[in-house]
């Protein structure tokens, strides 16, 4: 029997796509905190880099259930979880960094 369009599943996939999208701007966005929150701490910039510092606490933890919550969406693979996992230690690991620097 011939697969039937079925219009919500493709409507879910789409989401699902937009969602891993959403996580990883996000993923490059923390990045790119704690380069500047570094950044500025080097230079002496000890207020700037405490206020970066805190946004990126602040979307690391918004972060956190997004990415639970799309392990079960089709398309993500475990290649593809295992890829943002690692990116999620690595910016845990900087962020961890930059708190014992205050």
């Amino acid at each position: 029997m011939a697969d039937t369009f079925h219009p919500r599943r493709g409507l879910q996939g789409q989401v699902g796509r937009a969602r891993l999208n959403f996580i990883r701007l996000d993923l490059e966005l923390l990045v790119t905190y704690a380069t500047i929150a570094e950044t500025q701490h080097n230079v002496g910039n000890r207020k700037v880099a405490a206020r970066i510092l805190a946004k990126a606490e602040k979307s690391y933890a918004a972060l956190l259930p997004l990415f639970s919550e799309a392990k079960g969406l089709n398309g993500v693979t475990a290649e593809l979880e295992e890829q943002y996992q690692s990116k999620l230690n690595y910016i845990r690991e900087r962020l961890d960094g930059l708190q014992q620097l205050k």
